[in-house]
């Protein structure tokens, strides 16, 4: 954990998959993703904060979204601003990011598997299709890709911690066949917040980080 977050010794809640929580203290928010996405939500004047971990674009055809709303992306982002906007919160008002939506399969023919089953891809069209018609602006994104990512979402500030996770097993034991030892042994540093698009950007993810870089194990991603 980032060091500024661990000194301020809030409560730490986890995020699991197709969960909600929005939060009127402070606290930090702990989510993993991998084609998952995950929006935050933040009001500054009241301190109102909220966040997703959503796992399929739509609820169409589906018959448990009334009691798991935040499983789908569309009932999910729904959910989340009723809570805001039943405080009164204007939508303007509200700063919102977005991030996920990897395509982290691991197959020699992605670009074939990619066009029938990137569940990412599409799980970050839907949210930026429906942040954007319900009149919210994404003010920053981490998105996309091929690793999954570990969020730290401060619910008293609106910020968040973004940090890639490793490569998977089978990458991990490739290359550690071609040079006797596994790849990307040191995880980089967390990335402050995120910036808009477009990603890549300057995220500082230390000298063996990046898009295609590693990070911390553990958590299993979605």
């Amino acid at each position: 954990m980032p060091r500024e977050l661990a000194e301020e010794q809030l409560r730490h809640l986890h995020l699991r998959i197709g969960e909600g929580i929005v939060a009127r203290r402070p606290a930090i928010i702990a989510t993993v993703l991998g084609s998952c996405v995950s929006a935050t939500f933040f009001h500054r004047s009241t301190g109102l904060a909220g966040i997703f971990h959503a796992m399929l674009p739509t609820a169409e055809g589906s018959r448990d979204f009334d009691c798991n709303p935040c499983k789908y992306v569309d009932t999910a982002v729904e959910a989340v601003l009723a809570h805001f906007l039943r405080k009164g919160v204007p939508v303007i008002e509200i700063e919102t990011k977005l991030f996920g939506g990897a395509f982290s399969m691991n197959t020699e023919e992605k670009s074939l598997v990619r066009s029938l089953v990137d569940v990412g891809g599409r799980n970050v069209q839907v949210a930026r299709d429906l942040l954007r018609a319900r009149g919210l602006v994404v003010s920053g994104e981490h998105v996309l890709g091929e690793r999954g990512r570990k969020l730290l979402f401060h619910a008293g500030t609106g910020e968040v911690w973004v940090k890639l996770l490793r490569r998977s097993l089978a990458e991990q034991g490739r290359g550690a066949g071609r040079t006797g030892r596994g790849r990307d042994a040191e995880p980089p540093a967390w990335s402050y917040d995120a910036r808009p698009e477009p990603w890549p950007g300057p995220f500082p993810f230390g000298g063996s980080g990046g898009p295609d870089g590693s990070s911390e194990p553990g958590g299993q991603a979605g």
